[in-house]
């Protein structure tokens, strides 16, 4: 008998703990996951590949399982916009697809799992790893506990605190671009519960953005609405607030029209990791093996990894039981699905077409209905209001709403900051003045602000505020920002219905 810990209880992690315990009753798994609540970090507007769906999803009563019925792609201007579906790749394509909500899904999970034996604990936030000759032994919990294990699986999801630990340790770096998702759930208010558009998912580029890898969402359920945003991070505008750009984005005219009659009644966001899959990914280390999101396994072309998360944990469950029969090791082979590296190849490739003119080199590449839709995403419509050259007006004809969005994420902090600043000195050059206060925009919580003391500015951190999308360590100057694993279950509680 082993002891295997998975840490996160996300839905790879969560399938690698059934498939382990399905494969090996006898193996003690313990699943380690930082929220108060299973999926308590998570909020719904996930779409999941019909086959996997039907692989591991579908047997589990589940409230939101609605099939996409009808799927729209648009290029947004600034007061109308141009429907480019039938232009789309079949890279694109969801129709056919289930619309989930991730955390209804996770909750599933956790149920078969424990049915099944294996031990869930949550808030349980780990910060670090055992190692001994190389080989990692077991995790150092927030608190400060140790725990000894045989064999880890990290699960974590995008830029996770153990997974950059670990890469850093064995000095491999993995090549990932990051996002910012910012979305809301909406609810329909009681006398307008009827939604015709039930089964029907939108995804925009063009307006608000000048960058074609910016882009928002909308997911209808049967009861309510998933809205969100998609604000690639290597932006240079220093002056760009991603919160803005979303609340610019929910008040374009046929946006406002989707969402016209719900309520807010969550709001989130997380960062979003994309592996550009240009080198070797190395996933198996000496005792661990890093699995889903946290690896960056994102379809960049749809933006959803939900579906290679789940054949991730299975493929790490699979491979640690046919490699540990054959011999007492604590190495798996490389889990990564050929499959899927190939997959995100194409992906990606045909995603940087997107961002760029080269209509020759995209005609050697693909077929002829693959380059005249990534060539209209391309397409400019001039924005006389906003240039991303130029500083941008004041007020940014947006209202800064961020604290009142935060009512609608269930947060809990107790006194003790988990973010902050590593070296004031270089922090206030690179932040205040290089930067013109750049982290005071970018977080989509307002945790960060410059205060003016004495003719002298401070740096305050309001570490209650915070989402845990962990931008912060992504986007600012120098990386001057230390955020650590909380303990206890600190944070948001997406779970929790909240109706203010």
């Amino acid at each position: 008998m082993k002891d295997i810990i998975v840490v996160g209880a996300g839905p790879g992690g969560l399938t690698a703990a059934i498939e382990l315990k399905r494969l090996e009753p006898k193996n003690n798994i313990i699943v380690l996951e930082k929220s108060s609540e299973i999926g308590g970090h998570l909020v719904s507007g996930a779409v999941l590949q019909r086959n996997e769906y039907y692989d591991y999803i579908s047997k589990y009563s589940l409230k939101y399982n609605t099939v996409i019925t009808n799927e729209n792609i648009w290029r947004l201007t600034k007061t109308s916009y141009y429907n480019l579906t039938r232009f789309a790749p079949s890279e694109y394509r969801n129709k056919g697809n289930i619309l989930v909500d991730i955390g209804e899904v996770c909750k599933a999970l956790a149920t078969e799992a424990t049915k099944l034996g294996v031990k869930i604990c949550t808030c349980c936030g780990v910060n670090g790893f055992l190692s001994y000759k190389d080989s990692i032994v077991g995790l150092t919990l927030a608190g400060g506990i140790k725990v000894r294990s045989d064999y880890v699986i990290v699960a974590e999801g995008a830029c996770g605190t153990l997974t950059e630990k670990i890469l850093k340790h064995h000095n491999v770096k993995i090549n990932k671009r990051y996002s910012l998702g910012i979305r809301e759930e909406r609810k329909y208010e009681p006398n307008n519960l009827t939604n015709n558009n039930v089964g029907s998912i939108y995804h925009t580029v063009g307006w608000p953005s000048d960058d074609n890898s910016n882009g928002g969402f909308v997911y209808c359920y049967k009861d309510k609405i998933v809205i969100g945003y998609v604000t690639n991070l290597d932006y240079s505008n220093c002056y760009l607030n991603p919160y803005n750009e979303f609340e610019r984005f929910k008040s374009h005219p046929k946006i406002s029209e989707l969402i016209k009659g719900t309520i807010k009644t969550k709001y989130s966001a997380k960062v979003i990791a994309i592996n550009d899959m240009n080198n070797p990914t190395v996933a198996c280390f000496h005792g661990c093996t890093i699995i889903g999101c946290a690896l960056g396994l994102l379809d960049s072309m749809k933006l959803k990894g939900l579906h290679n998360a789940l054949i991730s944990g299975k493929m790490v469950a699979e491979k640690y039981i046919t490699t540990t029969t054959k011999m007492i090791t604590n190495i798996i082979d490389n889990i990564t699905d050929t499959d899927i590296i190939d997959t995100l190849k194409i992906s990606n490739k045909t995603s940087s077409i997107l961002q760029k003119y080269g209509a020759l080199v995209a005609m050697i590449y693909r077929k002829i209905n693959k380059i005249i839709f990534p060539w209209l995403l391309n397409f400019k419509f001039k924005n006389k209001w906003f240039n991303y050259d130029e500083k941008p007006p004041r007020d940014w004809n947006v209202k800064d709403t961020r604290d009142n969005s935060l009512m609608f994420s269930d947060l809990n902090y107790g006194p003790n900051s988990h973010i902050n600043v590593t070296d004031e000195i270089k922090h206030k050059i690179y932040d205040l003045k290089l930067n013109n206060k750049m982290s005071t925009r970018f977080c989509p919580a307002g945790v960060f602000k410059w205060e003016k003391e004495f003719k002298h500015y401070v740096f305050k951190i309001n570490h209650t505020n915070c989402l845990q999308c962990k931008t912060c360590l992504v986007k600012t100057a120098e990386k001057t920002i230390d955020w650590k694993v909380c303990k206890n279950g600190d944070g948001p509680n997406f779970m929790t219905e909240n109706y203010k």
